[in-house]
């Protein structure tokens, strides 16, 4: 089984962190630290793929601030 890979474009907004997955409009999250940031992306990116393609497996190419 293959991987699709989506893109996360992410930065800093002052107290905040903000990204988005480039590829699947309206894929998008808010939160206090990257790591967190990161694992919502990825919750919300699941979330939006689930019934929508017949694999499980993707890669997020995270990039932005480092």
């Amino acid at each position: 089984m293959m991987a699709a890979n989506y893109t996360a474009i992410i930065k800093k907004d002052g107290a905040w962190w903000l990204g988005w997955i480039e590829e699947v409009p309206g894929v998008n999250a808010q939160e206090k630290t990257k790591s967190k940031l990161m694992a919502s992306l990825r919750e919300v990116l699941a979330e939006a793929l689930d019934g929508l393609v017949s694999f499980r497996k993707f890669v997020i190419v995270f990039k932005g601030v480092k």
